[in-house]
Protein backbone atom coordinates (compact mmCIF):
# COMPACT_ATOMS: atom_id res chain seq x y z
CA UNK A 1 0.00 0.00 0.00
CA UNK A 2 2.79 2.42 0.94
CA UNK A 3 4.62 1.52 -2.28
CA UNK A 4 1.53 2.30 -4.37
CA UNK A 5 1.05 5.66 -2.63
CA UNK A 6 4.69 6.57 -3.23
CA UNK A 7 4.44 5.63 -6.91
CA UNK A 8 1.30 7.71 -7.38
CA UNK A 9 2.88 10.68 -5.59
CA UNK A 10 5.96 10.49 -7.81
CA UNK A 11 3.77 10.21 -10.92
CA UNK A 12 1.78 13.29 -9.90
CA UNK A 13 4.98 15.31 -9.38
CA UNK A 14 6.31 14.18 -12.76
CA UNK A 15 3.02 15.02 -14.46
CA UNK A 16 3.10 18.59 -13.24
CA UNK A 17 6.50 19.20 -14.84
CA UNK A 18 6.09 17.84 -18.35
CA UNK A 19 4.16 18.81 -21.45
CA UNK A 20 1.79 15.96 -22.00
CA UNK A 21 -1.59 14.83 -20.77
CA UNK A 22 -4.97 13.96 -22.34
CA UNK A 23 -8.45 15.26 -23.12
CA UNK A 24 -11.91 14.10 -24.15
CA UNK A 25 -12.62 14.97 -27.78
CA UNK A 26 -15.72 12.86 -28.55
CA UNK A 27 -17.89 14.22 -27.02
CA UNK A 28 -16.00 17.50 -26.75
CA UNK A 29 -14.72 18.19 -23.23
CA UNK A 30 -15.58 21.58 -21.76
CA UNK A 31 -11.88 22.33 -21.35
CA UNK A 32 -10.97 21.60 -24.96
CA UNK A 33 -10.26 24.66 -27.10
CA UNK A 34 -10.76 23.81 -30.77
CA UNK A 35 -8.69 26.83 -31.84
CA UNK A 36 -5.47 25.32 -30.52
CA UNK A 37 -3.47 22.42 -31.86
CA UNK A 38 -4.91 19.04 -30.85
CA UNK A 39 -1.53 18.16 -29.33
CA UNK A 40 -1.19 21.45 -27.48
CA UNK A 41 -1.43 21.17 -23.71
CA UNK A 42 -2.67 24.74 -23.34
CA UNK A 43 -6.24 23.48 -22.85
CA UNK A 44 -5.44 20.37 -20.80
CA UNK A 45 -7.27 20.06 -17.47
CA UNK A 46 -5.82 18.57 -14.28
CA UNK A 47 -7.47 18.01 -10.92
CA UNK A 48 -10.47 16.32 -12.52
CA UNK A 49 -12.00 14.60 -9.48
CA UNK A 50 -15.40 13.72 -8.09
CA UNK A 51 -15.23 16.89 -5.99
CA UNK A 52 -14.09 19.04 -8.94
CA UNK A 53 -16.06 17.77 -11.91
CA UNK A 54 -14.13 19.53 -14.68
CA UNK A 55 -10.76 20.27 -13.08
CA UNK A 56 -8.60 23.29 -13.90
CA UNK A 57 -6.91 24.20 -17.18
CA UNK A 58 -3.15 24.33 -16.61
CA UNK A 59 -2.49 27.38 -18.76
CA UNK A 60 -5.53 29.32 -17.55
CA UNK A 61 -6.22 28.57 -13.88
CA UNK A 62 -9.75 29.18 -12.73
CA UNK A 63 -13.20 27.75 -13.16
CA UNK A 64 -13.96 26.11 -16.50
CA UNK A 65 -16.86 27.80 -18.27
CA UNK A 66 -20.01 25.76 -17.66
CA UNK A 67 -22.53 28.34 -18.82
CA UNK A 68 -23.48 26.28 -21.87
CA UNK A 69 -24.80 22.93 -20.66
CA UNK A 70 -26.37 21.91 -23.98
CA UNK A 71 -25.71 18.16 -24.38
CA UNK A 72 -22.63 17.29 -26.40
CA UNK A 73 -23.77 13.66 -26.64
CA UNK A 74 -26.90 11.67 -26.03
CA UNK A 75 -26.43 8.20 -24.54
CA UNK A 76 -28.91 5.35 -24.18
CA UNK A 77 -29.38 3.95 -20.69
CA UNK A 78 -27.88 0.48 -20.25
CA UNK A 79 -26.14 0.48 -23.62
CA UNK A 80 -22.51 0.10 -24.62
CA UNK A 81 -21.08 3.35 -25.99
CA UNK A 82 -17.76 4.53 -27.37
CA UNK A 83 -16.15 7.87 -26.59
CA UNK A 84 -12.77 9.16 -27.79
CA UNK A 85 -9.96 10.31 -25.52
CA UNK A 86 -6.86 11.97 -26.98
CA UNK A 87 -3.55 11.08 -25.34
CA UNK A 88 -1.14 13.97 -25.95
CA UNK A 89 1.86 12.21 -24.43
CA UNK A 90 2.83 9.41 -22.07
CA UNK A 91 1.42 10.75 -18.80
CA UNK A 92 -2.07 11.28 -20.21
CA UNK A 93 -2.57 7.54 -20.59
CA UNK A 94 -4.79 5.02 -18.87
CA UNK A 95 -6.36 3.27 -17.32
CA UNK A 96 -9.25 5.72 -17.47
CA UNK A 97 -12.36 5.87 -15.34
CA UNK A 98 -15.73 7.26 -16.38
CA UNK A 99 -18.78 8.42 -14.44
CA UNK A 100 -22.05 10.24 -15.01
CA UNK A 101 -23.69 12.83 -12.78
CA UNK A 102 -27.35 13.82 -12.95
CA UNK A 103 -26.98 16.64 -10.41
CA UNK A 104 -24.18 18.70 -11.96
CA UNK A 105 -21.37 16.93 -10.14
CA UNK A 106 -22.79 16.57 -6.63
CA UNK A 107 -22.97 12.78 -6.91
CA UNK A 108 -21.62 10.31 -9.46
CA UNK A 109 -22.57 6.95 -10.96
CA UNK A 110 -19.64 4.93 -12.29
CA UNK A 111 -19.70 3.71 -15.89
CA UNK A 112 -17.70 0.46 -16.21
CA UNK A 113 -15.11 0.61 -19.00
CA UNK A 114 -14.81 -2.53 -21.11
CA UNK A 115 -12.16 -1.25 -23.56
CA UNK A 116 -9.69 1.10 -21.92
CA UNK A 117 -6.70 3.25 -22.81
CA UNK A 118 -3.25 1.68 -22.46
CA UNK A 119 -1.12 2.56 -19.48
CA UNK A 120 -0.43 1.99 -15.81
CA UNK A 121 -0.95 4.66 -13.16
CA UNK A 122 -1.61 7.06 -16.05
CA UNK A 123 1.74 6.41 -17.75
CA UNK A 124 2.30 4.65 -21.06
CA UNK A 125 5.88 4.73 -22.26
CA UNK A 126 4.76 3.71 -25.74
CA UNK A 127 3.46 7.28 -26.05
CA UNK A 128 6.79 8.86 -25.07
CA UNK A 129 7.62 11.56 -27.59
CA UNK A 130 4.55 10.72 -29.63
CA UNK A 131 2.54 13.21 -31.65
CA UNK A 132 -0.67 12.21 -29.94
CA UNK A 133 -3.08 9.30 -30.12
CA UNK A 134 -6.87 9.08 -30.34
CA UNK A 135 -8.07 6.21 -28.17
CA UNK A 136 -11.63 4.84 -28.44
CA UNK A 137 -12.99 3.99 -24.99
CA UNK A 138 -15.96 1.65 -24.63
CA UNK A 139 -18.11 2.12 -21.54
CA UNK A 140 -21.40 0.82 -20.19
CA UNK A 141 -23.91 3.62 -19.77
CA UNK A 142 -25.63 3.38 -16.38
CA UNK A 143 -29.38 2.88 -16.26
CA UNK A 144 -30.24 6.31 -14.90
CA UNK A 145 -32.32 9.34 -15.72
CA UNK A 146 -30.12 12.12 -16.99
CA UNK A 147 -32.07 15.03 -18.47
CA UNK A 148 -30.37 17.59 -20.66
CA UNK A 149 -28.95 20.58 -18.84
CA UNK A 150 -27.91 18.88 -15.61
CA UNK A 151 -25.85 15.90 -16.69
CA UNK A 152 -22.10 15.51 -16.92
CA UNK A 153 -19.85 12.77 -18.26
CA UNK A 154 -16.44 12.74 -16.62
CA UNK A 155 -13.45 10.83 -18.02
CA UNK A 156 -10.10 10.97 -16.20
CA UNK A 157 -6.87 9.09 -15.64
CA UNK A 158 -5.14 8.25 -12.32
CA UNK A 159 -3.13 11.50 -12.39
CA UNK A 160 -6.47 13.40 -12.67
CA UNK A 161 -5.95 14.57 -16.25
CA UNK A 162 -9.23 14.42 -18.14
CA UNK A 163 -12.40 16.24 -19.11
CA UNK A 164 -16.06 16.63 -18.38
CA UNK A 165 -18.80 17.13 -20.97
CA UNK A 166 -22.50 17.95 -20.67
CA UNK A 167 -24.57 15.02 -21.93
CA UNK A 168 -28.00 13.43 -21.66
CA UNK A 169 -29.11 9.83 -21.12
CA UNK A 170 -32.40 8.62 -22.57
CA UNK A 171 -34.47 5.53 -21.90
CA UNK A 172 -36.12 3.21 -24.36
CA UNK A 173 -33.53 2.15 -26.90
CA UNK A 174 -31.85 3.86 -29.81
CA UNK A 175 -28.16 4.52 -30.18
CA UNK A 176 -25.52 6.93 -28.92
CA UNK A 177 -25.50 10.29 -30.69
CA UNK A 178 -22.38 12.45 -30.67
CA UNK A 179 -23.58 16.04 -30.99
CA UNK A 180 -20.44 18.08 -30.42
CA UNK A 181 -16.97 16.68 -31.03
CA UNK A 182 -13.51 18.08 -31.70
CA UNK A 183 -13.79 17.20 -35.39
CA UNK A 184 -17.28 18.51 -36.12
CA UNK A 185 -16.73 21.67 -34.06
CA UNK A 186 -13.96 22.96 -36.30
CA UNK A 187 -11.07 21.62 -34.26
CA UNK A 188 -7.52 22.27 -35.40
CA UNK A 189 -5.71 18.94 -35.83
CA UNK A 190 -2.03 18.54 -35.01
CA UNK A 191 0.01 20.95 -37.07
CA UNK A 192 -2.86 23.31 -37.89
CA UNK A 193 -3.52 25.18 -34.65
CA UNK A 194 -1.62 27.35 -32.21
CA UNK A 195 0.70 25.79 -29.65
CA UNK A 196 2.96 27.04 -26.87
CA UNK A 197 2.69 30.68 -25.68
CA UNK A 198 0.62 31.72 -28.71
CA UNK A 199 -1.99 29.18 -27.64
CA UNK A 200 -2.17 30.70 -24.20
CA UNK A 201 0.25 28.23 -22.69
CA UNK A 202 2.62 30.76 -21.13
CA UNK A 203 4.89 28.80 -18.82
CA UNK A 204 3.70 25.54 -20.36
CA UNK A 205 5.43 25.58 -23.71
CA UNK A 206 4.89 22.51 -25.84
CA UNK A 207 7.88 20.42 -26.95
CA UNK A 208 9.64 21.93 -29.94
CA UNK A 209 9.18 18.77 -31.97
CA UNK A 210 5.39 18.96 -31.93
CA UNK A 211 4.01 19.33 -35.44
CA UNK A 212 2.70 22.80 -36.11
CA UNK A 213 4.85 24.46 -33.43
CA UNK A 214 5.04 28.16 -34.19
CA UNK A 215 7.82 28.90 -31.74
Amino acid sequence: MKTTICILAQVAILAATVSAHGKLIEPLGLNVNTAVDLNSQADVAIGVTRANACGTVLANPGAIDRSDMAPRANFVAGSSATVTYHIVNQDGAGPLTAAFSSDNGATWTNAPITANAPGRFGINNANRGSKGQDVPITLTVPDMNCPAGSCLLQVRNPITFGSCAPVSITQGGGQTEMIKTFANSGGKPAGQGLVGPKAGGVGFVDPQDLPGNRG
